[in-house]
């Protein structure tokens, strides 16, 4: 692991390899988490690739702006990062919130990207959906971060893993205590609402190669969510048979290996 940098904004972000010899891959985590997340994809695309992680905003070392968010707030964060490591172009991996963002990323500066991934993404969320996610969300309001953490845990991994991996688990937990202002909530928020902002997007706007992989098991990301996405971008679909929210985590290996294998075609 690289040492924490600093962007001018405060964005704080790791750097592993060289932007200027190897293909840059910029990775973008979810409502929540930080950029730990990442850290067995960036030692596994280290090889062949520049990876850059971050901190969104309100998250980890980044600051959190007193204003409230929007996906816009986050692809202008994204977009300072790249601009300030002078990267023209680079493949853009999302997960979840960070897919969101990926994607309204996309739409914004579709000339800057060699492909875009987006890992368990929503899409078109339906009433029944959206009252959902609400619903934890004023409970994550009401009562704190970890007030719905449990409960995502299991519906982010198997029974299996969880039993397996006691320490993982409690290291996502220690994530959520960390949360110690409005930054998780204001983003959130911002996941809450992003259906309004995406259907606002030109998507046939996005000139690059797209994927879209979620689990089959996915209540939240569903296959359909996917699928419907894949068919608006023209891209690729794949719907990973047994996958839960944290596949990225859980089943890593598996998607690192078609993503990459997406990637390599899309140079």
């Amino acid at each position: 692991m690289t040492n924490s940098l600093f962007a001018s904004d405060g964005t704080c972000y790791q750097l592993y390899g060289d932007t200027t010899l190897q293909p840059v891959v910029v990775l973008v985590h979810g409502v929540g988490l930080n950029q730990d997340l990442w850290r067995d994809w960036a030692a596994a695309l280290q090889g062949q690739y520049a990876v850059v992680c971050f901190d969104l905003l309100g998250h980890g070392q980044s600051p959190n702006p007193p204003e409230d968010r929007t996906l816009d707030d986050f692809s202008r964060q994204l977009d300072t990062l790249i601009s300030e490591l002078g990267i023209q172009r680079y493949h853009l991996v999302g997960f979840s919130l960070g897919a969101l963002i990926s994607l309204y990323k996309a739409v914004q500066t579709p000339d800057r990207l060699l492909s875009l991934v987006l890992l368990h993404s929503v899409f078109e969320r339906s009433e029944e959906q959206l009252a959902a996610i609400e619903s934890r969300y004023e409970l994550t309001r009401e009562k704190g971060p970890m007030a719905t953490v449990e409960v995502a845990i299991k519906r982010w991994f198997s029974t299996e893993w969880i039993n397996r991996n006691p320490e993982k688990v409690e290291s996502i937990r220690q994530v959520f205590r960390a949360h110690t202002d409005d930054g998780y909530l204001k983003a959130y928020r911002v996941f809450c609402d992003a259906d309004d902002e995406i259907a606002q997007l030109d998507l046939a706007n996005i000139g690059c190669n797209s994927l879209m992989i979620t689990g089959s098991l996915e209540p939240g990301s569903t296959p359909a969510m996917s699928e419907s996405l894949a068919q608006k971008l023209g891209g690729d679909v794949i719907i990973n048979e047994g996958h839960l929210h944290m596949a990225l985590v859980e089943h890593a290996s598996v998607l690192m290996t078609q993503v990459m294998q997406f990637m390599e075609q899309s140079k």
